[in-house]
């Protein structure tokens, strides 16, 4: 390995780690540092792979337009080395910001698209996940029941390949649409607020005070989401306040109404 990329490598692999650790700022400092020694030797593998990092980073601080950026030029650079599964990957995040930006019709196809390259890899886990993404997306157009189908067809496959992650996520979506049917019976058994993977997942992190709402314990359901908007340290958005302030309302009135989440 040439100097220069053994660097660039070094550079990425502590940008990254400081990225798990949840420090953006030495985080987005190294990974920069990275993109520059890459570009400048010339070594485009290591370019498309901090590009995609940084848009995890970016994505993580909740600036979605930079994070499409990254990731549509990492997207760019894999297809151009024939790199397949990057490429796809980086097709999907270009897909989930799409969603997270309100842009649904856009997010769908490219979900769909990625799915049918997932199956033909044989990548159960993209597959699956870029599922849930859709029933998500269902979520977030009100089409409740379709998400609902889709998460309950998507589950035979992640019981049979033992896929943690997506089952906790799968599990979150469907709470959410019993939710918001005011179907609280329904949704306990699926909220998992001890689970690893329990992290600001936009409206998501709201479960556990939805869930209070909904059984109403409407003090309870304030304190929670209270708690939760500390908890997301600067990336609380108009919905999730849009949901407490109800809550908020409700429990100053004195009187449950239901919330349209």
């Amino acid at each position: 390995m040439d100097r220069p990329v053994k660097v660039g490598s070094e550079q990425m692999n502590i940008g990254t780690t400081y990225l798990n650790l949840g420090d953006y700022g030495e985080s987005e400092k190294w990974l920069t540092n990275a993109l520059k020694t890459f570009t400048d030797s010339k070594y485009v593998p290591g370019q498309g792979q901090v590009n995609l990092n940084l848009g995890n980073l970016m994505l993580s601080k909740g600036n979605d337009k930079s994070a499409l950026v990254y990731y549509q030029t990492a997207e760019k650079i894999f297809k151009q080395l024939g790199n397949r599964r990057n490429e796809i990957f980086s097709l999907a995040q270009i897909a989930s910001v799409k969603k997270t930006q309100g842009y649904f019709k856009e997010s769908r196809q490219d979900f769909k698209a990625a799915i049918v390259e997932y199956k033909d890899m044989e990548d159960i886990e993209g597959w699956v996940l870029s599922e849930i993404e859709l029933a998500d997306i269902d979520r977030l157009e009100n089409n409740l029941d379709d998400a609902i189908e889709r998460l309950k067809r998507t589950k035979p496959e992640i019981y049979k390949h033992e896929l943690s992650y997506a089952l906790y996520y799968a599990n979150q979506v469907q709470a959410y649409c019993y939710l918001a049917l005011h179907q609280p019976e329904l949704a306990e058994p699926l909220i998992d607020e001890d689970s690893e993977y329990a992290v600001n997942t936009g409206t998501l992190i709201l479960l556990p005070a939805m869930l209070a709402y909904e059984q109403k314990e409407m003090s309870l359901a304030v304190k929670i989401a209270q708690r939760l908007k500390i908890y997301s340290e600067g990336s609380w958005t108009t919905s999730q306040q849009n949901i407490l302030d109800a809550m908020q309302k409700a429990y100053d009135d004195k009187v449950w109404v239901e919330i349209k989440y």
